[in-house]
């Protein structure tokens, strides 16, 4: 009897890309690490709004599924919240 077992992709991970995790893991967290980061950096560069708008979508798109990064999310935007806006003179 033939096994009935379907093999694994080529990648050698599960269906989601994930090795099988579920959505949220170590890997998405990397992704929101990353995000994070950025946004800080744009902010830093003088683009507070920017970074703002951006933190606000990325927070949007996790909230429902990933409150955990959504959170890290939010604690970026209040960091960029403290910097000088664009186009405004001074220190944080």
């Amino acid at each position: 009897m033939a096994d009935e077992t379907e093999p694994a992709p080529a990648s050698g991970r599960g269906e989601n890309g994930t090795g099988g995790a579920r959505p949220g893991a170590r890997g998405d967290r990397d992704v929101v690490a990353i995000l994070a980061k950025a946004l800080r950096k744009l902010g830093q560069a003088g683009e507070v709004d920017a970074a703002m708008r951006l933190g606000g979508q990325a927070w949007w798109a996790l909230n429902a599924d990933d409150p955990d990064a959504a959170e890290h999310i939010n604690g970026v935007m209040h960091y960029l919240a403290r910097l000088p806006q664009d186009g405004e003179a001074g220190t944080a």
